[in-house]
């Protein structure tokens, strides 16, 4: 297939011999395990190495280069399944084939061009991210990419940006009422890969929500946290809040998809109807008449995160 030199099928009928000849012979750990550079899922080359394994452990095979061919074999699999240790190796993989794109050693690739390659290789990133990406990128134009400082910048931010690095984010709000000073209603321009790769990927939950995300408001904001927030609104003696209960939770928001039908509703945020805050504090700017004026520190206004 594209994606490999052999299918898992056709190892089933190799001998142990085609097994080490093969692995022995291969340059990049991807061709070690019979893959073309691209990136793979663990489930994939698990698969493959047993196979392989199988093949040229030394136990089970007695070829005199078995033992030789099941080192190569296992290093190659921890280079694959360590933490950015496909992105490395497609970095080289790709900045290879570009050298031999690129005959007349210019270093600029057509933008177009390099966005159909990286997103053939890395599936996860559609054509419209890596536009997004280039767009925010101080190596392409709307014509030219300087592809090795792109790609380099690129897989930086791929490799960083795993569930394993300190201080990652893995859960982000919206603020429907759109309140002042919110990072996700404005996306700044920021040359910083993994910046840049959280951006994608909210504008990506929000303008294709996945039904694995896209759950009932109940699910997020529980029954025992509504009832929470009615003892509060009772205790301070606030007007309506069985109407709200009836009319508002149990009829409509609580069975909303929270991102399809209630963060994509226009109509709750244009007319302050709610609020997700996503700080602490909310600042506001005080503004003076003058330049000359005493100018205060900006106010804070306290919110509730969800």
């Amino acid at each position: 297939g594209a994606d490999a030199y052999f299918s898992e099928e056709e190892m089933m009928a190799w001998s142990g011999t085609e097994a080490v000849r093969w692995i022995l012979g291969a340059g990049h750990a991807f061709e070690v395990l019979g893959l073309r550079p691209k990136k793979f899922g663990q489930g994939l080359l698990r698969r493959r190495f047993l196979r392989l394994s199988l093949l040229t452990h030394p136990d089970k095979n007695p070829h005199e280069e078995a033992a030789a061919a099941f080192r190569k074999l296992s290093e190659s699999m921890r280079t694959l399944t360590t933490d950015g240790g496909q992105e490395e190796l497609l970095l080289a993989s790709i900045l290879e084939l570009l050298g031999r794109l690129d005959a007349s050693g210019t270093g600029l690739l057509q933008r177009q061009r390099l966005v159909a390659l990286i997103s053939s290789l890395v599936p996860e990133m559609t054509p419209q991210s890596i536009d997004l990406l280039m767009d925010s990128s101080m190596h392409a134009d709307q014509v030219n990419v300087r592809y090795s400082d792109f790609l380099a910048w690129l897989f930086e931010g791929l490799g960083r940006a795993g569930p394993s690095l300190p201080g990652a984010i893995s859960v982000a709000t919206w603020n429907v009422a759109a309140v002042n000073n919110n990072p996700f209603e404005y996306w700044l321009a920021h040359d910083d890969p993994c910046y840049v790769n959280l951006m994608v990927a909210i504008e990506t939950c929000l303008s294709s929500p996945s039904p694995s995300w896209d759950v009932p408001v109940r699910e997020i904001f529980t029954e025992g946290m509504f009832q929470e927030l009615k003892a509060l609104m009772l205790e301070h003696d606030i007007a309506g809040v069985e109407e709200v209960e009836e009319s508002m939770w149990r009829e409509d928001l609580q069975k909303r998809r929270v991102v399809s039908e209630f963060i994509k509703d226009k109509s709750l945020g244009s007319k302050r109807l709610i609020s997700m805050p996503d700080r602490i504090t909310n600042t506001v700017q005080v503004v003076t008449r003058a330049a000359s004026e005493y100018k205060p520190p900006p106010a804070c206004r306290p919110t509730v995160a969800w």
